[in-house]
């Protein structure tokens, strides 16, 4: 199943004349395209997790609302790695932080 399939609210704003459609669009493309992808690897859970992330990535750094395509991947790619690190610590007995408080995260860090 693609992207466009598992979220079809999607296609019903292709048609649309708002100056932002296009944008929103592809946004949701590529979020839903990282949810499905990691729900089919690692499950519904991790799904979950890494909507929760994407949309963290994207209100963390305004600059990606250029309406680059490359700007939704830079999303994506910094939400896999946030992702990756709250899997690696699951798995190497560590304690995790929760998914989606990055700030949280940030204070322990220090």
């Amino acid at each position: 199943m693609d992207a466009l399939e598992m979220f079809p609210v999607a296609t019903d704003r292709i048609r649309s004349s708002e100056p932002c459609a296009k944008l929103i669009l592809d946004a949701e493309i590529e979020c839903g395209a990282f949810i499905s992808a990691t729900n089919q690897l690692f499950g519904e859970g991790a799904a979950c997790t890494a909507g929760a992330l994407w949309v963290e990535e994207l209100e963390a750094s305004p600059n990606h609302l250029r309406g680059l395509a490359s700007g939704w991947r830079i999303v994506t790619i910094s939400a896999a790695r946030r992702l990756a690190d709250l899997m690696c610590n699951r798995f190497d007995g560590s304690p995790s932080p929760p998914p989606a408080s990055r700030k949280s995260a940030d204070r322990r860090a220090l």
